[in-house]
């Protein structure tokens, strides 16, 4: 029995191992995954248009309430 545990000792480090290393990829793929996920959110922080202009009235109802 003392002649196993060697070899139970180093599978155990050799399976911690790999999970480590598989969440240390795990952790740089979601890391590109924000990144650019970021990047498609281009302009979110840009100063917001002023009332009035023609964008942000666009869709807007008419002040009377009307349907047209």
């Amino acid at each position: 029995m003392a002649q196993s545990y060697p070899p139970v000792l180093t599978a155990q480090h050799m399976l911690f191992t790999l999970q480590l290393t598989y969440i240390r990829a795990l952790n740089e793929e979601w890391e590109a995954a924000i990144a650019l996920q970021n990047y498609a959110l281009m302009g979110g922080l840009e100063m917001p248009m002023s009332e009035g202009t023609d964008e942000t009235t666009r869709n807007l109802p008419s002040a009377s309430g009307g349907g047209n």
